[in-house]
């Protein structure tokens, strides 16, 4: 509470999100290395997550940028963010003579079809429930059979889908429902797409659906 970025909600509230999305070791995610303390987003991507706009998101990571809590590296398809202290925040494990210190995985051999964030187990067909807003969203879209299928199947270009997506993940989110799983959230877009939209197989037209619910 003596952080001087305690009283600064929005501040504060990027720096805490940023600690729960970092990666807690090292993996590869699409041929890049991302490291522990590290983890691949945009400043759109948060503001959504946060319910915050891309300008407050922007002056936010200023200010963590400033005191040196973060850093950030962007380029025209992501934003990569590094917590600059992050062990002494995430202690891994107290070595064998606990003495204290901690150990840093060099694990090199993860799997490469893996979302960019690994503080959850990213196994599709694992039945665990994940947070809304940190893991199962990236799951279910890094699973390219399925959203290739869901693209073909409603006549969706790669922009609509992931548009959809966030929106399909907000609407959970002020129903009230923060987790669930890999199975229940691909089951429930279909069923939310078509009530949202009113179409069905090919991008037909249908019918009128009301508000959409689960």
């Amino acid at each position: 509470m003596d952080w001087q970025w305690y009283s600064n909600p929005n501040v504060m509230r990027l720096f805490i999100h940023c600690l729960l999305k970092a990666n807690f070791k090292r993996k590869k995610w699409r041929d890049i290395t991302i490291e522990r303390g590290t983890f691949i987003t945009s400043y759109s991507k948060i503001a959504d997550e946060l319910y915050l706009t891309r300008d407050q998101v922007r002056g936010a990571f200023k200010k963590l940028i400033d005191t040196k809590e973060v850093t950030t590296q962007g380029n025209n398809q992501y934003l990569t963010v590094t917590i600059c202290k992050y062990n002494d925040y995430q202690a891994n494990k107290k070595d064998k003579d606990g003495d204290g210190t901690t150990q840093i995985p060099d694990d090199s051999h993860t799997d490469t079809n893996q979302s960019p964030t690994t503080n959850n187990d990213n196994n599709d067909n694992n039945e665990n429930n994940y947070s809304l807003t940190t893991s199962v969203r990236e799951i279910c879209f890094e699973n390219k059979v399925w959203v290739e299928a869901i693209k073909s199947n409603y006549a969706l270009t790669q922009p609509q889908f992931e548009r959809y997506l966030d929106k399909f993940t907000k609407h959970i989110i002020t129903q009230g429902k923060t987790t669930t799983c890999p199975k229940d959230y691909k089951r429930h877009f279909i069923h939310w797409y078509k009530k949202h939209t009113g179409k069905g197989m090919g991008g037909k037209k249908v019918i009128e659906y009301n508000k959409p619910t689960l």
